[in-house]
């Protein structure tokens, strides 16, 4: 009884998470994490721009940033 009740809520789980994505896309891409992660780099990025020029430092331009 406790397999079967374990396995019906499994069930219901990745049914659940499945129908969630669907719902969002996520399942549409073939990366959904590669998406996010260039989403928080990019918000990163921003904050660390606004930090710096809150403290008088100016702001990299993307050529510069890529010859690290």
């Amino acid at each position: 009884m406790v397999l079967l009740a374990a396995g019906i809520g499994t069930a219901l789980c990745t049914t659940f998470y499945y129908l969630k994505y669907h719902q969002t896309g996520d399942l549409e891409h073939p990366y959904p994490a590669m998406m996010e992660g260039r989403m928080m780099k990019q918000m990163m990025m921003k904050q660390m721009m606004r930090e710096r020029a809150g403290k008088g430092i100016p702001p990299t331009t993307d050529a510069e940033h890529e010859e690290h």
